[in-house]
């Protein structure tokens, strides 16, 4: 049993999984970290195993499963025992991983459960998002199901298939395949494409397309859809005051007079006095 933590030397690394990412010649190439409880390493096929907490780091992206293998020829890691990909913003579940270096994208199958956070990472041209605690809450998050999604690090943009299922705050939508561009803030949905705000409201198309930024959902080709109508609430009647019904109905009892008086602030008091002096057999308040 080699020792619970295995770092690769730079040069076993280079050699072995690690493309020159940058076309800057200035700029020094990549690394990988390994960590796992047990390392085999075939130096003629350039093959290794990990075994038992395997995490593999590579910039901003965490991977994570009980078991993996990586082959030095094709740049390919193969990720088995509940699986993750990690990096801000984004984190994805499921049960195998493929991970191709050289195209920075993983293939995760298998009960794949994903969820990407708008706002926390900047897109091409933009500078970095300002600190949690200054960004907005109502930024949103996506949450997706399928049975298989292919993903780019690099970019955040992936594409999840077959039995794909998405919740956007109160929205439910589902598909045979969703497409999702963290660039354009955009979802495209394709296949037998069904989109839910509640079980009276909903839509069902070929094809659609729903923009997180606007919160805007656009349905082409055949489209049906059932819209629940409710009508506005009821204001409440309001009671008039003593003073409105004394306005409306100026010409009030004496008795009426004298509670009136009561109940009407102070400053109102004496402007009544002389009229209930008039009145006969009425006491003043």
């Amino acid at each position: 049993m080699l020792h619970k933590t295995l770092y690769l030397t730079l040069l076993f690394v280079l050699s072995l999984l690690v493309p020159v990412f940058s076309q800057e010649p200035a700029k020094p190439p990549g690394e990988i970290r390994m960590t796992a409880e047990k390392l085999t390493y075939d130096d003629k096929k350039k093959f290794v195993r990990l075994i038992n907490n395997v995490k593999v780091t590579y910039g901003e992206a965490v991977m994570t499963s009980a078991r993996a293998e990586f082959n030095g020829v094709t740049k390919v890691g193969h990720f088995t025992g509940g699986v993750k990909l990690w990096q801000p913003g984004n984190v994805i579940y499921g049960d195998r991983m493929d991970a191709f270096y050289n195209e920075k994208k993983v293939l995760i199958s298998g009960h794949v459960r994903a969820l990407m956070e708008e706002g926390t990472a900047p897109r091409k041209g933009e500078q970095a998002p300002p600190p949690a605690k200054e960004q907005k809450s109502d930024e949103g998050t996506v949450i997706m199901t399928c049975e298989e999604i292919e993903f780019f690090w690099e970019s955040r943009d992936g594409e999840a298939r077959r039995n794909v299922k998405v919740w956007r705050k109160e929205k439910t939508a589902y598909a045979d395949v969703v497409h999702y561009s963290h660039s354009a803030s955009l979802i495209t949905m394709t296949g037998n494409v069904r989109f839910e705000r509640g079980p009276k409201d909903w839509m069902i198309s070929p094809e659609a397309y729903f923009d997180l930024k606007t919160e805007t959902f656009v349905a082409r080709g055949g489209v049906e859809s059932n819209v629940e109508l409710t009508s506005a609430p009821k204001k409440p009647e309001k009671k008039a005051t003593l003073e409105e019904e004394r306005i409306m109905s100026p010409l009030l009892s004496p008795v009426e007079e004298e509670v009136f008086i009561r109940e009407v602030p102070q400053q109102f008091k004496s402007e009544r006095e002389e009229h209930i002096e008039k009145l006969p057999g009425t006491p003043l308040p």
